[in-house]
Formats: structure tokens, sequence, C-alpha cells
């Protein structure tokens, strides 16, 4: 298959096949959010802090919970 590009985007064979997973697998997406899900629950429940690196951490939780919007982004499926 010859990539597909739009607006600049390249769309690769295995690009297609990994967002067809999302959006057809509801399976697959809940797994990809609950290892999200449980490595902001070890982070913030979990891990015992050095002092002075709580904001590291509290950054890390940000981090992941953007991860888990933008994941959501290949549902398909429009807010």
């Amino acid at each position: 298959m010859t990539p597909i590009n739009i607006e600049g985007i390249v769309l690769t064979e295995k690009l297609i096949s990994f967002i067809k997973q999302f959006q057809n697998d509801p399976e697959f997406m809940d797994a990809q959010i609950g290892v999200i899900d449980n490595a902001i629950t070890l982070i913030a429940c979990d891990c015992v802090c050095e002092k002075g690196r709580e904001q590291e951490a509290l950054n890390a939780i940000a981090d992941l919970c953007f991860l888990k919007r933008d994941i959501r982004l290949l549902e398909g499926k429009e807010d």
C-alpha cells in the first residue's frame, strides 16, 4: 500500500491498522487507558517521592492525563 498523505500527515499501513484497532475494538482502547490509569495511580498513591520531587510527580500525572485525552481522539468520535 502506498502511504496516504492528508494535509501533510502521512498515514502508513501500520498507522491505519493501529487506528482501526482503536476504533473497532473497544477493549483495546480500554486496555490502553487502563495502563495509563495504573501509572497515574502508582505515581499518585504508591510512590514515595524524594523531598523536592513532588512537582515532578505532579507533572508526570498531568502529562499522562493529557496523553489519555489525546489517545481518545483515535476513537474517531467528536466531542
